[in-house]
C-alpha cells in the first residue's frame, strides 16, 4: 500500500465509529471531520454538504468520474473535531466500488478551498485509506 502524501495544512480526515451500505449510499455513524485542515477552515454549516472526488482512486473500477457527496444534519465542535450529526456519504457509483469498512478514513484535500480559489472548484480532491493513512490499491486487489 502506498502512503498518501497531502500537506498537513490542507488534510482533513474524516472518520467514522460505523459505516451502513443502504442502497446508493453509505451511513457514516459518529462521523467527524479532524486534522490541521479543520482548524484553516470556515465554520461548518449545521446543514450542508459538499462533493467529494474520488475518481483518481477508483478509476481502475468505474470508467467514468466517482463523485460522492457527503452530506450532514448537525455539527459539534470539540477540541481538534467537528463531530457530523446524520452524515451520509451518497454516490450512484457506490454499488461498483468496495464497501468502506468501520475502520477506514476518507482523506480530503482542501489545497484547492482556499478562500481565494474555492469558488473554482466544486469539488473537494478525496481519497479513501486506511486508518493508518495507507491508501487501497486496487489494481492489487479489490476490497472486501
Amino acid at each position: 500500500m502506498k502512503k498518501i502524501n497531502i500537506l498537513d495544512k490542507y488534510r482533513l480526515e474524516l472518520i467514522w465509529k460505523k459505516v451502513i451500505k443502504q442502497d446508493d449510499l453509505f451511513v457514516l455513524k459518529n462521523a467527524k471531520l479532524q486534522g490541521p485542515g479543520l482548524s484553516n477552515s470556515a465554520k461548518i454549516k449545521d446543514k450542508d454538504f459538499i462533493d467529494l472526488d474520488f475518481t483518481q482512486q477508483y478509476l481502475i473500477i468505474i470508467p467514468n468520474f466517482y463523485i460522492a457527496r457527503l452530506s450532514w444534519e448537525g455539527v459539534r465542535y470539540a477540541i481538534g473535531s467537528a463531530y457530523l450529526g446524520k452524515c451520509t456519504l451518497e454516490s450512484k457509483n457506490i454499488k461498483f466500488v468496495p464497501k468502506l469498512r468501520d475502520n477506514d478514513m476518507i482523506l480530503i484535500d482542501l489545497y484547492k478551498h482556499e478562500q481565494n480559489r474555492h469558488h473554482l472548484n466544486l469539488v473537494y480532491d478525496s481519497i479513501v485509506c486506511n486508518n493508518e493513512k495507507y491508501l487501497y490499491n486496487f489494481t492489487e486487489k479489490k476490497l472486501e
